[in-house]
């Protein structure tokens, strides 16, 4: 259930046009930065700017990333895409980070141990407690 290839070339046209006004290494020095992409692998493994593959940029795009890493604004953002019970794609913009909208999965569900249980029922009691003092 990927996205369809008319949004992927919506994606890579956004991407390239991004990267198609880049100067050359030598007087622009963005492109001696760290790859925010590799950002997460091994000193050894870690990649500059210039020397990643294009394809990881558009993956960044792809969760609502730009290519430092930073959360792209609402309105750059890809759409969901998820089928919803209508049968249509979903409209949403996708979570930054997460490749879905906050609906499809793109946020969190809650804690699973019991101690991030037993704090979120605490965080309740007093605000239920706060609230009934009001």
């Amino acid at each position: 259930m990927g996205r369809s290839k008319k949004l992927n070339d919506i994606i890579m046209a956004r991407v390239l046009a991004r990267t198609e006004n880049c100067s050359p290494p030598d007087t622009n020095p963005v492109h001696f930065r760290a790859c925010a992409a590799t950002r997460a692998f091994s000193e050894g493994k870690r990649l500059v700017c210039d020397a990643c593959p294009p394809d990881r940029c558009r993956r960044m795009f792809e969760i609502g990333l730009d290519d430092l890493g930073a959360p792209l604004s609402i309105h750059e953002r890809p759409k969901c895409g998820a089928k919803t019970r209508k049968g249509d794609l979903c409209a949403a913009k996708v979570v930054p980070g997460k490749r879905r909208c906050e609906i499809h999965g793109g946020l969190s569900t809650g804690p699973r141990t019991a101690t991030g249980r037993a704090r979120i029922a605490d965080a309740q009691r007093r605000r239920w407690e706060k609230a009934k003092a009001n």
